[in-house]
């Protein structure tokens, strides 16, 4: 009778021992992705910066030639750089200047660090409060993370979202949803 008691009592902690380490397992995963999720949104959340601080200078100097007929204050320019997956950075520039806004929109242009003009972009800078014009995407195509630009739509409630992708080049667009401002 007493050896099957121990041999009750060891089966028994052999069961909590294993269910104790199936626990801490789960655990560390859970732990792992968590760090896991929370550096991929820090590394993809870019955010607009002053030109002059994130951008090479001799890009920044290509960048405010591009228009001779008008004078840029190259401190009133704002840059997201994006990193990229082994391609280079880009760098999309926020002109803010009135010289380069119409009724269409205001230009956004996006320069890989070589210099290269990848992408140029009028968009409308009047969205819902919690939108962005531009931002990156968790998408990946050809090393450089997708754009995504939001526009307003006749509607106020609702928002276009168009994506843009690189191919060989440049940017070109990938697709457009429409869905209700944050």
């Amino acid at each position: 009778m007493q050896l099957r008691l121990d041999k009750l009592a060891t089966l028994k902690y052999f069961k909590y021992k294993a269910l104790l380490a199936s626990v801490s397992v789960l655990t560390l995963l859970v732990i792992a992705f968590l760090v896991k999720a929370n550096l991929s949104n820090s590394r993809r959340t870019a955010t607009w910066k002053n030109a002059k601080e994130v951008t090479p200078p001799f890009l920044l100097k290509k960048a405010l030639s591009f228009n001779s007929t008008s004078r840029i204050d190259s401190k009133s320019i704002k840059v997201m750089p994006v990193p990229s997956q082994g391609g280079g950075n880009l760098y999309i520039f926020d002109y803010r200047s009135p010289q380069l806004c119409g009724i269409s929109g205001c230009l956004y242009l996006v320069y890989h660090e070589s210099g290269k003009l990848v992408f140029s972009l009028i968009a409308h800078q009047h969205l819902p409060l919690k939108e962005e014009v531009i931002r990156t995407s968790d998408t990946i195509a050809n090393e450089f993370p997708c754009l995504v630009v939001t526009q307003p739509t006749a509607d106020e409630n609702i928002v276009s979202r168009t994506h843009y992708c690189y191919q060989g080049e440049g940017f070109i667009r990938f697709n457009q949803v429409f869905s209700v401002a944050k």
